[in-house]
């Protein structure tokens, strides 16, 4: 086989590229399930509030 560094450094390549790619991908879902997060854990403290307190 000719040219093994040049198999490996492309294969580091694609693999940090992956790797980059999943963390966007993981981070932009995280950023958009925030909003639901958030209005889950108000109605449970308004819950556990007894309704008292409106946030």
């Amino acid at each position: 086989m000719r040219h093994l560094r040049t198999r490996r450094r492309y294969k580091v390549v694609l693999l940090f590229l992956l790797a980059l790619c999943a963390t966007l991908f993981i981070e932009s879902r995280i950023e958009a399930l925030i909003p639901d997060l958030r209005e889950y854990a108000e109605s449970r403290v308004e819950k556990a509030l007894g309704g008292m307190v409106d946030l």
